[in-house]
């Protein structure tokens, strides 16, 4: 990312950075395509949140990034956190020689440390009306996930837990996803609904490749969201 989109919360991202997004909140086909369907314009990343929540400053030293006015009525808006090293792209499996056998990859053999390393981004997608009901249930309540017994050697992502944290009286759903990749490496993202009657929202959160998530550091990534604005 550019230093001048780092600086300027109202940038629109590219298509390609959009695409990114999409990919990491790993959401289904529909919403995917809900994400993808253009672009209306760039918006005031901090005056939407404080609409949302009262706030905009997040912990973990997240920053706006980008926020976004999708053609289909939604809006995104992304935190990163600042001079973050770009990580490589998610690796491919390593080709074999025809006719020989490929020995099935055990994923419970991929280490997982213990969970302390904050998310590096943060992507707050509001969508308005029934239609931001049904992206909940989809983006959330609908999400089952593999066992980790049903990947093949491209790895996949498997639901790792969920459960239900307080929000402002409401019982708010999350999920614990990981997607393992090639190579014995895996992402985590977190999910949760942080929507009022009035205003739709999912945040999704996602860690550094080999970082874990936990419960903990999404309590502490929402905790400035909890309270009602005054």
């Amino acid at each position: 990312m550019s230093a001048q989109t780092a600086e300027n919360p109202h940038s629109l991202p590219s298509g390609g950075a959009l695409i990114a997004v999409a990919l990491g909140l790993m959401v289904l086909a529909g919403v995917t395509a809900f994400l993808l369907l253009g672009t209306g314009g760039p918006i005031d990343g901090r005056a939407r949140m404080v609409q949302a929540f009262g706030v905009a400053d997040l912990p973990f030293a997240l920053q706006i990034a980008s926020a976004t006015k999708m053609s289909s009525g939604g809006e995104l808006v992304v935190y990163e956190t600042p001079g973050a090293p770009v990580e490589p792209a998610r690796p491919e499996p390593e080709g074999t020689a025809k006719g020989v056998a490929v020995s099935r990859v055990d994923w419970s053999k991929v280490e997982i440390p213990e969970a302390s390393g904050a998310p590096r981004q943060a992507s707050f997608l509001f969508v308005p009306g029934e239609r931001g009901r049904s992206v909940l249930e989809e983006m959330i309540r609908e999400v089952r996930g593999k066992d980790r017994t049903e990947l093949d050697d491209k790895g996949g992502t498997v639901l790792v837990g969920r459960g239900k944290l307080d929000f402002r009286g409401w019982d708010s759903d999350w999920i614990h996803l990981r997607t393992y990749e090639p190579g014995g490496t895996f992402r985590d993202a977190m999910r949760i609904s942080l929507s009022t009657p009035e205003d739709p929202c999912v945040l999704t959160a996602t860690w550094p490749r080999g970082t874990p998530a936990a419960r903990e550091q999404l309590e502490e990534l929402v905790k400035p969201l909890v309270a009602k604005p005054r």
